[in-house]
């Protein structure tokens, strides 16, 4: 029961503290023609922990200010992004 209550008042705090990050980055992934990309890797260099993007380039991933997003596709160059904010949105 204490853990419980201890849960919820965190939950709490965060949904009325602004400014507090969730530590989420979301976006699309694009070619030059501004068609999307699925399938594409998305990796958060810091935590090791990835996804893909869904069939119309669109990801989400857990990452930090001051982490690096690795995105990688067959066939084309590989990119590297440094996140700026959280939670952001990087396209």
């Amino acid at each position: 029961m204490k853990q419980l209550t201890i849960l919820l008042l965190v939950l709490v705090i965060n949904q009325f503290l602004p400014g507090v990050s969730l530590g989420q980055v979301t976006g699309s992934v694009t070619d030059a023609r501004q068609d999307p990309l699925p399938l594409v890797h998305v990796i958060n260099k810091g935590s090791g922990r990835g996804t893909q993007t869904d069939g119309q380039g669109n990801y989400a991933i857990v990452a930090d200010p001051r982490d690096t997003l690795l995105f990688t596709f067959v066939g084309m160059k590989s990119e590297e992004i440094r996140v700026e904010l959280s939670p952001s949105v990087i396209n």
